[in-house]
């Protein structure tokens, strides 16, 4: 995936989005989308192009949550009756629908709090818990990252301003 796609995902997924601004908007999904490129590279995923989707959408389900609903959980819905237009999209970067389905699978578990040994999802847990730093500069415990390379960013992603 080059520089030019990773963009070009960023903006086709950019309009579908109902949070833009604020603590969890636009600039955060950039940030987890960094983090997470950084963290497939370390943990040598040969394909980088689900953890960069998957952190694009990760919290596309802010603001269609219906009561009680936890943001993952809306974005998995929300991917899932939007598969047919998303999934389209997304075959032209060689994206399968076993991939699709692991991937929305991810935004639908990054929310829940826990490390995972999947590592579509482990990446994107971990890239979204780089950017805590957004909340008055939070502490990321190590102990809730699901892969080492995240563990080694944790001082970087401190320091890190996108």
């Amino acid at each position: 995936m080059t520089k030019r796609d990773i963009e070009e995902i960023g903006k086709y997924i950019y309009d579908r989005y109902i949070v833009k601004t604020g603590i969890d908007g636009w600039k955060h999904i950039l940030q987890t989308v960094h983090f997470g490129i950084m963290i497939a590279a370390g943990e040598n995923i040969d394909v980088i192009d689900p953890v960069v989707i998957g952190c694009y959408l990760h919290d596309i389900g802010r603001g269609r949550e219906k009561k009680g609903q936890s943001h993952g959980e809306a974005g998995y819905q929300y991917c899932l009756s939007h598969k047919e237009e998303i999934f389209m999209y997304l075959k032209k970067y060689d994206i399968s629908e076993t991939v699709f389905e692991e991937i929305i699978e991810a935004v639908r578990i990054h929310d829940k709090g826990k490390i995972t040994n999947h590592l579509i999802s482990g990446c994107i847990w971990d890239a979204d818990r780089l950017s805590l730093v957004r909340f008055n500069n939070k502490i990321v415990n190590p102990d809730l990252l699901s892969t080492n390379t995240a563990k080694k960013l944790i001082d970087y992603a401190n320091r890190c301003e996108i």
